[in-house]
């Protein structure tokens, strides 16, 4: 299973949203792991206080792929799907290779990042990406979480990125809400 955390905006809320659903499955006694979370511009301290994260589900600096492997976990936690990883290439060629093992994956993007959107984004917001991800995923996933601050703007964004979806031949998914803490 894949499920997808994203938003418009870096600073949404998606990786603190997919640490609570994935400490939620921990709860109801799935064995979670945090293969990546990136800490260039959060205080990962603070993110394991508040989530009761503990060294044997997340040791600091995450874990490999084959790490991971040898762990078996139910889900794992693969922040920033986009971002390079220091030995397998890009974290999404890692989820493909967790989903082929039968290993749920909880992540996270910028919606900018995926193939398909960035060239539309770009033509609005004159924001691209020159690392993108492959479209595929989006259609991959059995969940995605569209993670917005303001309501409003989430109201908004959620019809644009369903029409999208439509427009590029994506069956219409139903995007799952974000319980507020």
């Amino acid at each position: 299973m894949l499920k997808i955390f994203t938003s418009y905006t870096p600073g949404a809320g998606k990786s603190y949203a997919m640490l609570e659903k994935a400490m939620a499955e921990q709860a109801k006694g799935k064995k979670v792991l945090i293969g990546f979370l990136n800490g260039g511009h959060r205080n990962i301290e603070l993110i394991k206080e508040k989530n009761h994260i503990d060294s044997a589900i997340y040791n600091g600096k995450g874990f490999s792929y084959k790490q991971i492997l040898e762990e078996k976990p139910d889900i794992v936690v693969l922040d920033e799907m986009g971002m390079r990883s220091k030995n397998h290439g890009y974290i999404y060629e890692i989820i493909e290779l967790l989903l082929d093992n039968d290993i749920d994956v909880f992540t996270s993007i910028n919606i900018k990042r995926f193939d398909s959107i960035n060239p539309e984004f770009k033509k609005i917001s004159g924001i691209g990406v020159k690392n993108m991800v492959p479209s595929k995923f989006l259609d991959m996933a059995d969940e995605i979480y569209f993670i917005e601050r303001d309501e409003n703007t989430r109201s908004d964004l959620e019809s644009l990125f369903q029409l999208w979806l439509r427009r590029v031949g994506i069956q219409e998914m139903e995007l799952g809400d974000r319980e507020e803490a």
